[in-house]
Parts: C-alpha cells; sequence; structure tokens
C-alpha cells in the first residue's frame, strides 16, 4: 500500500529541463509560484507546489546567480547579468530573461525577451510574427500530422483543402503553396461614393494583386467544403447574430474538418458584451476634431451611427476599430462559456482551448485569455 501511495503522489520529483523552462518563462512574466503551480498542473505537467519552485531559485542563488531576482515585486530587468548554472542555466542557456525558438511561419531563430512575447507582440525578427500567429501554425501542424513543423517542412499535399478568413498573408501564401488553400476576406456593400471607391480598391488589392477571394462566414454560398478552416480574429466584428459565424464555419468543413479559432475573450465574463445589440443599419464616421488637435497629431477617433430595425436613430461614440473603419469594428468582447455554447450549438466536436506552450516556437501564452480553440466536425455517424 505504501509503495502504491508513493507511485500515485511522489514526493520528490526531478524537475525536467520543460518544466524548468516553463517555470522560468513565466516568472519572467510576473506570475507568481503559486500561479506557475497551479498552471502546472491544469496542463497535466509535474505536480510542483510553489515551495519547491522557490527553492529552486534560491539554490540557484546561492552559485551567484540572478533569477532570484524575478520573485521581487519590481519589475523584470532584462539585462542583469550572470548565467544560471545547473538545470537552469542548461533550459536557459541565453541568460536571465530571454528565450531562443525557430519560428514555425519562416524558419528564423530567434532570440527574445520572455517579457516580450505578448500575445500580439511582433516577436520575430524575420517575418514579424507574433505569438497568436506561430501558434495558428503549430495547432494545425500538430492537428494535421501528429508534430510541430515548421511550415517549410510542412509535406506537400494538394488534396488537402483549406479556408482561411482574412489570414496573415504572411503564412497565407505559403499555406497556398502547400495545400489546395485560399485566403478569403468579407467585404461590406458600402453607399455613396467614398464607399465605391473603397469596394474598387479592396477588389484591385485583394482578388487582382493577392488573389483572395470574397467570402461571406454567415452564408458560405459557392465554396467546396474544405479539410480545415482558420478563423483568426474574426468572430468579434461579425455583426449579430454571431451565431450565424459559427454554423457557417461548421457548414464550410467536410466531416471531420478542423476549425482552428481565435478571438478576444476574457475568462472572468459570465457572458458576452455585445457592443451594438440592436444593429441593423449602420456606418462608421470619424470624429470632426478642431484644427488644434489636429496638428498635434491626436489618435482619430470614430463613432457609429445606427438605424435600429423599429427606426431609432443611435450613436455610440469612440468605438473600436482593429486596423481601419468597416468590417474591422469591434462589435463584442467574448465570453468562453458562450464560445462554447455557440461552438456545440452549430455541431461542432472534440472541443479545446488550446493554451499549452510551444518553448521552441516561441508559443507562450503569459495570460490565460484569448488563447486558440480547436474544433471538429463530426464524421458521417458521430453524434
Amino acid at each position: 500500500m505504501a509503495q502504491e501511495r508513493l507511485k500515485a503522489n511522489p514526493k520528490c520529483v526531478r524537475m525536467t529541463l520543460d518544466a524548468v523552462a516553463f517555470v522560468y518563462v513565466r516568472l519572467a512574466g510576473g506570475w507568481s509560484p503559486d500561479q506557475i503551480s497551479g498552471r502546472m498542473k491544469a496542463v497535466g505537467m509535474l505536480s510542483v507546489v510553489c515551495e519547491a519552485i522557490c527553492r529552486h531559485v534560491w539554490l540557484d542563488k546561492a552559485k551567484d546567480s540572478s533569477l532570484h531576482r524575478l520573485l521581487q515585486h519590481s519589475a523584470f530587468d532584462c539585462t542583469l547579468g550572470g548565467a544560471s548554472s545547473g538545470l537552469w542555466g542548461r533550459a536557459m542557456s541565453e541568460g536571465p530573461g530571454f528565450i531562443r525558438f525557430e519560428c514555425n511561419v519562416c524558419g528564423r531563430r530567434n532570440r527574445v525577451e520572455c517579457s516580450r512575447l505578448d500575445r500580439e507582440a511582433q516577436t520575430c525578427m524575420g517575418c514579424q510574427s507574433s505569438v497568436r500567429l506561430r501558434s495558428i501554425i503549430h495547432l494545425l501542424s500538430m492537428e494535421l500530422f501528429g508534430e510541430s513543423l515548421s511550415l517549410r517542412d510542412f509535406p506537400g499535399s494538394k488534396g488537402v483543402s483549406g479556408i482561411g478568413l482574412s489570414d496573415w498573408r504572411g503564412y497565407a501564401s505559403r499555406l497556398a503553396k502547400v495545400f489546395s488553400y485560399v485566403n478569403t476576406y468579407y467585404r461590406k456593400d458600402r453607399r455613396g461614393l467614398a464607399g465605391r471607391l473603397a469596394e474598387a480598391r479592396a477588389y484591385l488589392m485583394r482578388e487582382c494583386l493577392w488573389g483572395e477571394v470574397r467570402f461571406d462566414v454567415t452564408s458560405p454560398m459557392g465554396f467546396a467544403p474544405a479539410d480545415f478552416l482558420i478563423a483568426s480574429e474574426v468572430f468579434e466584428h461579425v455583426p449579430p447574430p454571431v451565431g450565424a459565424a459559427f454554423s457557417g464555419a461548421f457548414n464550410a468543413l467536410k466531416p471531420g474538418g478542423l476549425l482552428v479559432l481565435t478571438v478576444p475573450f476574457d475568462r472572468r465574463l459570465k457572458q458576452t458584451i455585445e457592443h451594438f445589440p440592436e444593429l441593423h443599419d449602420y456606418r462608421v464616421v470619424q470624429r470632426r476634431t478642431p484644427l488644434a488637435w489636429r496638428r498635434k497629431s491626436k489618435p482619430r477617433r470614430f463613432d457609429l451611427i445606427n438605424i435600429t430595425e423599429d427606426g431609432r436613430e443611435q450613436r455610440f461614440t469612440d468605438v473600436r476599430l482593429h486596423g481601419g473603419a468597416g468590417v474591422t469594428l469591434e462589435m463584442r468582447v467574448f465570453s468562453l462559456g458562450d464560445i462554447m455554447d455557440h461552438l456545440a450549438a452549430a455541431g461542432f466536436a472534440d472541443v479545446a482551448v488550446r493554451d499549452d506552450d510551444c518553448l521552441g516556437r516561441g508559443v507562450v501564452w503569459l495570460s490565460p485569455n484569448s488563447t486558440p480553440i480547436i474544433a471538429r466536425k463530426p464524421l458521417v455517424g458521430q453524434t
């Protein structure tokens, strides 16, 4: 009995290199040992109590290393000298506060400060990819090939079809060379001369120059079902009701097809915050500012004017735009529970929030929010 209990709950667990790197990166990101211990348990790594993490750090201090400074409440100084020894030194040979990874988009090897590995920060010196963009390729590789490959190492297979919803062209052009993949965009019908000029410019740039195709995810007509669909930072811009976008993504996939989804969400929210619940006939206008403000290069401000279905006029000030006007308008902030409900209602199965790290690819999630989600369309006959 004693041997069985010891085997189930070992008293002394040797820290592996992956566990040490996991701890190190999160210390650099401002996590406490207690938070790191809980996260390791949640993702299925070694069960290491916070006291063991502190003990490793302070034993490292006795060897004249500066790793212990990461436990201080002050801001982390990435210029601290001294290299860690032992396991810490072998796992993080670049010195305190740095990590090496090979970008899975362009293949460049990078040396980056751990504190800079934010979700949207451009941390690859080659293609300027971020953690979110590299995580999409990482998850696509894991689901299709069972291992994390760089794009240049993807086995070419034109029999595999894919659709990208306004994908980043940094990896969209490479995916098109490997698979039968097409990158699409959503064009909103606009009124007036300025709107028609904007449509003509979008057509020339996206369809003629970049080879992209117009695609409405809420009504996926004219496309053959695909083996995978990438929807990164798209569903927060879809006008309500957003459930139509999840259903459209389900219909755009073959049985067994893969959905790779990223949207901004907050785990603390109990329900999604809809910024414009009565959106019907709307337009985004730039607010007129005094000439003095323009000379001081103040950021541009935009308002939304909406005519509801019953004819009422609504005006929303200082709306959030992601990169421009029109369809980049932020419509909502998701809650994780509502995303899961929408995916289940659309018919998806095997839904998983993928917040696991891949240090060798520069995929590190310092925040539990807005991490990628994968789901599959069930095979015929499955429920």
